[in-house]
């Protein structure tokens, strides 16, 4: 349509938190949603955009793109200026560009999806108990970045190469996992293991799992590996085992805070408010504070408060 007399084109800046948070995959599916033509990429100040089309449509991407950008997406800015009409036939995802100086925010990592977490536990798909399960709506993000702008060849992820299955879902529009930097599956992407020190043993996957699920039952401390690092975890009704784990520590006296399977087990532990609900089940996963319903001795000492968090990543839900 570059002969096309309707054609108008636009130059697009957006600045904030716009990479690894699904901005480019988002704004490839609205463009093509109102029949824009052109290219959407990362640079090392946020997203860059080319945008072809009639006024009307122009006006109506726009508008999505303020309006309805992805949850962990932030807009700091969105400046539109007049451009050349290019002739462009389609509209696609064009490779990240380098600069001197990065500004771009990043994303900080996002709690598992419960999209991830129904494939996680589904027995016949090829993701079913595989740690390392994410899409463009979760999973590691800043712990992840090397570089700016954010592309896997750019994080810890490039050392695994993407199988033909996980290459097909991120080029696919029409797949969660379009343009999702960390994809991976069991058959390509990172594994996980248990070394027992008192032993020496070490086991893999699934055993893995089931073995570090035995230990925190029997009272041991395990140390288990999060998105960004390791926290220390012990069963929180076992009182030897959080005494042994403040004595490791050197924590005398500060509370440590309990991860509860859901909202519901949550309820039964401590009195939550309906603000108190909606922020323990946000995507941030925070440790909400609140008066306790129940005694886990050595946890809390000395208050009536107790502090809870949700599961955050895959592997904290299969344990």
């Amino acid at each position: 349509m570059s002969g096309d007399d309707d054609a108008h084109a636009q130059s697009i800046r957006i600045r904030g938190v716009v990479q690894g948070v699904g901005f480019r995959p988002f704004v490839f599916r609205i463009a093509h949603a109102h029949g824009i033509r052109g290219w959407v990429l990362n640079d090392t100040d946020g997203v860059r955009i080319h945008a072809e089309g009639e006024a009307a449509a122009l006006a109506a991407f726009g508008r999505d793109l303020a309006n309805s950008a992805p949850p962990a997406a932030r807009i700091d800015s969105l400046g539109i200026e007049p451009a050349v009409v290019g002739g462009h036939a389609s509209f696609l995802i064009a490779a990240s560009e380098n600069g001197a100086s990065p500004t771009a925010g990043i994303s900080p990592d996002l709690s598992v999806c419960n999209e991830c977490i129904a494939e996680l536990n589904d027995p016949a798909d090829r993701r079913a108990g595989y740690a390392y399960i994410n899409c463009t709506n979760c999973g590691p993000r800043y712990s992840i970045i090397l570089a700016l702008p954010y592309d896997r060849p750019r994080t810890t992820m490039a050392a695994w190469q993407m199988c033909s299955r996980c290459e097909a879902e991120y080029v696919d529009p029409a797949n969660r996992r379009f343009h999702a930097q960390p994809n991976a599956c069991p058959r390509c992407g990172p594994r996980y293991t248990l070394y027992q020190s008192a032993t020496g043993s070490i086991s893999d996957d699934g055993a893995a799992i089931i073995d570090a699920a035995g230990l925190l039952r029997d009272g041991r401390i395990v140390a288990i590996k999060g998105i960004g690092g390791y926290h220390l975890a012990c069963s929180a009704d076992r009182a030897d085992a959080v005494a042994a784990l403040r004595e490791r520590k050197f924590r005398k006296e500060q509370p440590f805070a309990v991860m509860v399977r859901n909202v519901d087990v949550a309820r039964g532990v401590i009195e939550l408010s309906a603000g108190a609900e909606t922020l323990l089940a946000s995507s941030a996963r925070p440790i909400v504070v609140a008066p306790r319903r129940v005694v886990l001795n050595g946890v809390a000492p000395d208050t009536s408060e107790l502090g809870v968090m949700l599961p955050y990543t895959p592997l904290h839900h299969m344990l």
